[in-house]
């Protein structure tokens, strides 16, 4: 069953607030802070490195934060029906890359045939009419801006064919803001 999100059009002030009193941080740098891999160095370093991460992550505890999502998340959308016409909803994969980490809605389930991680999939919500279709068309061509406020949560690793590992972190979404670069066209989700 997709992880199912509340529709709320925020005005501007309302979705920006939330932006603005989340931490902005970089996917990549984030993920790796927050998981601490420490692979690299000596044994010292790698303690260091795990102290470091058990510090960040207990400092972030309840916290929300921000980053700015790749556009291909369209690639994963997929529309699907709704019973109001004037809202178009999109399923989509909640998997955002970051340099080799990954940021998710929750914990992975399971693994695909390729073994990738399998997550349940979420649902985006936009009000029909030409501020959804500008959007939509803005995705096709990267020119829509995708921030996502989110609390973190557990850190995971998923062996991987190979017997490599991947690691991870399952996140609350609380806000999903699309904005379309040329028209200024925004669409929020609050989850």
């Amino acid at each position: 069953m997709p992880l199912l999100l509340a529709l709320l059009l925020v005005g501007d002030s309302v979705g920006e607030a939330m932006i603005k009193e989340a931490t902005a941080v970089r996917l990549d740098k984030f993920l790796e802070q927050y998981i601490g891999e420490c692979t690299k160095g000596d044994e010292e370093d790698k303690k260091a490195c795990k102290e470091n991460a058990e510090k960040y992550r207990k400092d972030a505890a309840g916290k929300q934060f921000v980053v700015e999502l790749a556009s291909s998340i369209a690639r994963s959308m997929r529309p699907i029906e709704t019973k109001d016409p004037a809202i178009l909803s999109y399923h989509f994969t909640p998997f955002f890359d970051g340099n080799g980490y990954g940021l998710t809605f929750g914990k992975p389930t399971s693994q695909d045939k390729a073994g990738n991680p399998k997550v349940k999939p979420a649902t985006m919500n936009l009000p029909s009419g030409d501020d959804a279709q500008t959007i939509l068309d803005g995705l096709k061509v990267d020119r829509v801006t995708i921030q996502l406020v989110f609390t973190p949560g557990e850190v995971w690793k998923m062996k991987i064919k190979g017997g490599e590992a991947i690691y991870g972190v399952g996140v609350k979404p609380v806000l999903l803001h699309l904005q379309e670069t040329r028209s200024g066209a925004t669409a929020d989700t609050v989850f």
